[in-house]
């Protein structure tokens, strides 16, 4: 009686087997996929409505411990990128696949509303993840992309391993994810900011930071101020202070920084914004003969402080001059004052820095 039941209770598991295993019939093989890892978007000369896109697809190997640097670029100019996506496929004799990008890059000379429906698209798409970087790229993203780079054993490998610091560790380097991106894009109180990636000399130049206004480029902050912002945003940024004193050039190493601000209401309805910086480290380099004294350390110290107080004010004064706000000052504001608008305060503001640099070291002297 038992054995005659059987049959048919193993119906049911059967057909939802049967079930769960339908839509695998359009799995690709790995060999018959292209993966993409970086899109690149630029503007069509002569054309605002027309975009170039750039796809970097890696070619699969056969044993993935030994890696391979070879790639094909796919470039469509279209009136969309969907659009362009779909003209891709006929150029191709195998699936795009986008589960492994890891970046996008924008040409210089994006327009504003073309950029922010790029992120918008890529922010969409469900195959795309939300943690890709985003880069402004000098001339043309598909520059960038078609360049080869002998250290890289996977197509794109070195470009993303600079941009999101699990490589190196630049100081000069300002990560920007795609969700952040999207965001800062939107909410107010916040202005976005892309890393500029160039090609000199066989290898990438990452140093400079571009500030967006929202949706356009209001400008471009140089290495060092690019070095700065990220002692304002970051903790513990491994970096060098230079300075010239007494006709001597030296070098701070750093490798504690601390950094906070808070905003007061001054008198007559004044805002005032205070930053306070905490930074010590090794004097790594010196042309002084003679040792320095205690009392010469305790001076050395007072002239980097004055130097990096100046220095960090030159630079909140030029992102409000800009009328930008890559810090997120409006939005620490806004959070703690409801109804009161942080734009209609800001061009007024002004800054005061409290900076304490302190030398621990002066080095090992044989």
């Amino acid at each position: 009686m038992i054995r005659s039941l059987l049959p048919g209770l193993r119906m049911p598991f059967v057909l939802a087997a049967l079930l769960l295993t339908a839509g695998c019939s359009q799995l690709k093989d790995i060999d018959k996929r292209l993966f993409v890892v970086a899109i690149g978007i630029d503007p069509v000369p002569g054309s605002k409505d027309r975009m170039k896109i750039t796809l970097k697809a890696a070619i699969p190997q056969g044993d993935p411990k030994q890696g391979g640097q070879e790639f094909d670029l796919i470039t469509i100019e279209a009136g969309s990128i969907a659009e362009s996506l779909r003209l891709a496929k006929s150029k191709v004799d195998k699936e795009l696949d986008f589960g492994h990008t890891k970046g996008l890059l924008f040409g210089e000379k994006l327009s504003p509303d073309a950029l922010t429906y790029a992120v918008d698209w890529a922010v969409r798409r469900r195959d795309i993840q939300l943690v890709s970087l985003t880069a402004l790229a000098q001339p043309t993203a598909y520059d960038i992309l078609k360049q080869k780079i002998k250290t890289e054993r996977v197509p794109g490998k070195a470009l993303f391993l600079a941009l999101s610091r699990e490589g190196t560790e630049s100081p000069f380097i300002v990560p920007a994810y795609l969700f952040d991106l999207h965001r800062k894009l939107y909410e107010p109180g916040w202005s976005p900011a892309l890393p500029i990636v160039e090609y000199k000399g066989k290898q990438f130049n990452i140093n400079k930071l571009a500030v967006l206004r929202k949706k356009q480029t209001a400008g471009t902050l140089t290495p060092d101020e690019t070095k700065l912002y990220n002692i304002l945003t970051r903790r513990h940024v491994r970096t060098n202070l230079n300075l010239m004193w007494k006709d001597n050039r030296l070098a701070l190493n750093l490798d504690q920084t601390n950094s906070w601000f808070r905003i007061i209401s001054t008198g007559e309805g004044g805002t005032q914004v205070v930053f306070h910086l905490h930074l010590s480290g090794m004097l790594e380099e010196t042309r002084m003969v003679t040792s320095l004294s205690g009392t010469e350390l305790r001076e050395l110290e007072t002239a980097y402080t004055e130097k990096l107080s100046k220095d960090v004010r030159a630079l909140l004064t030029k992102l409000q001059q800009w009328d930008t706000d890559p810090l997120g000052l409006g939005l620490h504001y806004e959070a703690r004052h409801p109804g009161r608008s942080w734009k209609e305060l800001y061009p007024g503001a002004s800054f005061t820095v409290q900076a304490k640099v302190q030398i621990r070291s002066t080095g090992v002297i044989l």
